[in-house]
């Protein structure tokens, strides 16, 4: 979810909406699926895909480097 300030900001929200509309009409198996996006009482939203796993972050945060066969 973006921050507030950036929420408020209608340019932000048409290119929120904009890059996930974009999103959606991808279709790869490496690429996390967009379901739906919106904005309802001044809250946007992003339905993706759940993928099981660990986070990009949670695997940086715990080896600190990744080899070149885990960036790939």
């Amino acid at each position: 979810m973006p921050h507030a300030d950036l929420a408020a900001d209608p340019a932000f929200t048409d290119r929120f909406l904009a890059e996930a509309r974009a999103h959606a009409r991808l279709h790869h198996p490496n690429i996390v699926g967009v379901f739906d996006q919106g904005e309802e009482e001044g809250v946007l939203y992003l339905v993706m895909e759940y993928v099981p796993g660990r986070t990009l972050r949670d695997l940086i945060e715990e080896s600190q480097r990744l080899t070149p066969s885990q960036a790939i």
